[in-house]
């Protein structure tokens, strides 16, 4: 009788565990899926990517309407920008000073002559710093492209006072 019943509590007992165990890697598998599709989301909607070797940067670069385009969360592309196959400027920016999304918190280390890199439709275009300077922050950043040549501004708060943008243009080369 011990016997039969210590067997009907092991097979109960290992059922449970077994049944607990498939759910689990049910909820597991779930996860990953859900992982997996946010990943795919995010990757169709990235459009390019910057890198600037000197300061250690490589981020992605998601499309205009994306929830992720924003600056709270990444290097954002301006509405409007042209892109890099394109004549016209391409606008991008992001947060300086502290914090984990304060992705161009060096961008002021930048020098003439630096290189950004812009990997777009699987091709990289090379720019050259070619001038720094600060605009007042007022809604809008001020740049001169009255030839409509290829361009590539950069763009963060000063770090050095809150009134104006660093503004960083580049140029292909």
């Amino acid at each position: 009788m011990l016997k039969a019943t210590l067997f009907i509590f092991v097979t109960l007992a290992s059922s449970y565990y077994t049944y607990q165990a498939a759910l689990l890697a049910k909820d597991v598998e779930q996860d990953c899926i859900a992982i997996i599709e946010k990943e795919k989301q995010e990757n169709k909607e990235e459009i390019m990517s910057i890198k600037i070797p000197k300061l250690y940067i490589d981020n992605k670069i998601f499309n205009f309407e994306s929830s992720l385009n924003n600056i709270d969360k990444n290097v954002i592309i301006l509405k409007g920008s042209s892109m890099p196959d394109k004549n016209g400027v391409l606008l991008i920016g992001a947060h300086s000073g502290t914090g984990k999304y304060a992705y161009f918190k060096n961008l002021n280390k930048i020098n003439i002559n630096d290189v950004v890199e812009i990997k777009y439709n699987n091709k990289i275009y090379k720019y050259k710093v070619v001038k720094k300077y600060l605009d007042e922050k007022d809604g809008s950043i001020s740049f001169n492209n009255s030839n409509n040549s290829r361009k590539l501004i950069l763009y963060t708060c000063n770090p050095n006072d809150k009134k104006n943008f660093l503004v960083v243009v580049c140029e292909p080369i």
